[in-house]
């Protein structure tokens, strides 16, 4: 239970905490100037009341909020509980002031008044403020939480208003990219963006995670180099062999080998709190510090060093005898959303790994090969189940062999916290909340920075959040399939959810930004055409660009109104405008047959070949464009190949709801159809445009 100690110039909060050293976590924040005790105390019992009602990971929130009262509700002058004009005149100065901070960006100040906003609420409830008093909210769909996160590679990026000629952006930094192209193809070149950046993130946290395994790797090999009767012998006799030398002496070549077996046994044993020299100090270890500092910088001269470039040696030291860092259960939480986004990021950092009868929360079917995992999900009381891919099968399989000795150290302390999913060391004490740390920290060993070598191939800002990691997981299904229903599946929402705060928010934001885009270039085009600075004044650095622009504005001005007329008589002169006609929406079935595949496998090498106007012109028989059909086969051979083991979950739906129960079928004759596919080839080799 939370509770608070005032005094003359601080609020102490306290509440228990298993993790932590002293069996309780304290918060301490600094009292008004100018505010009584008795306004004081009505702070701390609404931080309380509010906090009665969340988890303890979520205290830190509130606690800015109270902090961001104190700092904008400066005086003692409070009006009568029922004066609502008196109380809303000082919480419009509140906020403004909350507003006006300098050292906050405009998203954090927006963040922690909504906090701020809560307590508020609070002394409203217990009669401090007039219930009819309006206080200002901020927390609304389209400035704040999930519901609006971008997705990879599109952060948002606020530019200052230019003061000066020397201000002014060149033209490729202000203008809306790719209105030429049709909006099927935008959509088909952003997905491909979207799946190009979540893989170079995928690839890049596969190679820090494999890194950390040939590290663990090294430790174990040393260790086991040495004879088990000496080892045991040895650590009996606290380090001194039977020479009476001590075993990490400069003379012994295996010097190293013994200063990890001996750490590690200390460790175990519940000798020492953490593996650093000052802990090995206090218990004795048996040589100097200086001597216990070359060891420690022999032993990170030895791990590889592609993504960690600490100079702190203690986290070298700890990966060598088989432990788990906070980065380390950052990139596992990271890798298990992207490939399981049904888990949300707060429900996968703190989950459970047993019950409380000791019971595993992890199923394995042997008949099925699949591997079960489930997070609690306390609001709905049900837990959210994924299957495991084979990546997602490793990443479990070595947390729960690194995390092994914490939980039997937590277990025999009869510390609860034996029990969850992700334990690591930190600089003094085992713990057991990644989230606390943001994957974004500045700190140059936070997980982005950590990844940067491989990232750097992402030329926008890249967001490492497990929050807007899932959302571009869902935007790309959502992408993939055009429907909700399936996109509410892989994320573990229903359809309203899904459809009011995760995957259509910002997409349709971004898809409507970019249609008022086209109707202002469509004005802008055909005001300009002929003039000189026609080109400049458009979003079109190359002609090329304008010109399919001014095929696009032809093709869809086929009414009568008056902007179709004066765009058909402006530019329909000299646009060398073809006829297209607009798609017909209806269904399309075709038999797994291998011919039929191999034939459609070539048709799509010919299509490569073509311009893109070519390839996206429909059809007047068929009512399909070329790279309609081309996308029948890409899907095609991806579900035919699609790889059980490897395959997030969303492509596993996907392929099963294409193929339904004919995948195996699919498969037998995609390979039937690779054989033929040279017949077809030299068919359409010599083809001016597929048939």
């Amino acid at each position: 239970m939370l509770t608070c100690k005032i005094t003359d110039t601080e609020m102490i909060f306290e509440w228990p905490d298993e993790a932590a050293v002293k069996g309780t976590q304290t918060y301490t924040c600094s009292r008004g100037s100018d505010h009584t005790l008795a306004q004081t105390r009505k702070f701390a019992q609404c931080v309380i009341n509010i906090c009665a009602r969340l988890s303890p990971n979520s205290y830190n929130n509130v606690f800015r909020g109270l902090q961001v009262i104190i700092s904008t509700l400066t005086t003692n002058l409070w009006p009568a509980h029922n004066d609502k004009n008196g109380w809303q005149n000082i919480i419009i100065m509140m906020y403004e002031k909350a507003l006006q901070r300098q050292d906050q960006s405009l998203g954090t100040k927006i963040t922690y008044w909504s906090a701020a906003e809560r307590i508020l609420k609070e002394l409203s409830r217990i009669g401090v403020i007039a219930p009819s008093v309006v206080i200002p909210n901020t927390k609304q769909n389209t400035i704040s939480g999930e519901q609006a996160t971008p997705p990879l590679g599109y952060k948002t990026k606020k530019i200052k208003t230019a003061k000066s000629t020397e201000d002014i952006l060149p033209k490729k930094f202000m203008i809306e990219r790719d209105l030429d192209e049709p909006d099927d193809l935008y959509l088909s070149r952003f997905r491909s963006e979207l799946e190009s950046n979540l893989a170079i993130v995928s690839n890049a946290l596969k190679g820090y995670w494999e890194e950390m395994r040939a590290t663990h790797a090294i430790g174990n090999s040393l260790i086991e180099s040495l004879p088990i009767e000496e080892r045991e012998k040895v650590i009996s006799n606290n380090g001194i062999s039977d020479s009476g030398e001590h075993v990490c002496a400069p003379s012994n070549p295996n010097a190293l080998s013994w200063f990890l077996a001996l750490a590690k046994h200390q460790f175990e044993s519940g000798k020492i709190n953490a593996i650093s020299v000052q802990e090995l100090t206090r218990n004795s270890f048996g040589v100097s510090s200086g001597r216990l500092y070359d060891l420690f910088r022999e032993a990170k001269s030895i791990c590889p060093n592609k993504y960690i470039n600490s100079k702190m040696s203690g986290e070298y030291v700890s990966r060598l005898t088989g432990l788990l860092s906070l980065v380390d259960c950052n990139a596992a939480t990271a890798l298990l959303v992207i490939n399981n986004p049904v888990f949300t990021a707060d429900s996968l950092a703190s989950a459970d790994l047993y019950m409380e009868n000791g019971d595993c929360y992890v199923q394995v079917d042997m008949e099925q090969g699949q591997v079960r995992f489930s997070v609690s999900k306390p609001r709905a009381r049900a837990r959210k189940v994924a299957h495991f891919n084979k990546l997602s099968r490793e990443v479990l399989s070595d947390i729960i062999e690194c995390t092994s000795s914490l939980r039997l150290i937590l277990r025999k302390k009869k510390n609860r916290n034996w029990r969850r999913l992700f334990l690591y060391m930190n600089s003094r004490t085992p713990a057991n909340r990644p989230n606390k740390v943001s994957n974004n920290n500045k700190d140059k060993n936070s997980l982005i920075n950590r990844l940067a070598v491989d990232l750097n191939a992402i030329h926008t800002p890249v967001d490492l959040s497990l929050s807007v990691l899932r959302a571009t997981v869902g935007i790309i299904t959502f992408l993939r399939t055009g429907s909700l229903a399936v996109t509410s599946m892989i994320l573990g929402n229903s359809i309203e959810v899904t459809e009011s705060n995760y995957v259509p928010r910002w997409l349709v934001r971004r898809f409507g930004n970019r249609t008022l885009r086209i109707l202002a270039q469509k004005l802008i085009v055909v005001a300009t055409h002929g003039h000189p600075w026609a080109q400049a004044a458009s979003d079109f650095l190359h002609s090329d660009d304008l010109h399919r622009f001014i095929v696009r504005i032809l093709n869809e001005a086929t009414g009568n109104d008056p902007f179709a007329v004066v765009a058909r008589k402006k530019l329909g002169g000299n646009s060398g405008k073809t006829d297209f006609k607009k798609p017909v929406k209806g269904e399309l079935h075709f038999h797994t047959h291998p011919e039929i595949l191999a034939a459609l496998y070539s048709y799509e090498k010919k299509v490569a070949t073509l311009p893109v106007d070519e390839q996206i012109r429909i059809d007047a028989d068929t009512g399909l464009s070329h790279q309609a059909v081309c996308s029948i086969a890409r899907l095609s051979r991806l579900a035919a190949e699609l790889d059980i083991d490897a395959a997030s979950e969303d492509e596993v739906q996907i392929a099963l709801n294409f193929a339904g129960d004919s995948l195996d079928e699919l498969k037998a004759a995609h390979n039937q159809a690779l054989k033929e596919v040279s017949y077809y080839d030299a068919i359409f080799i010599n083809a001016d445009s597929p048939r």
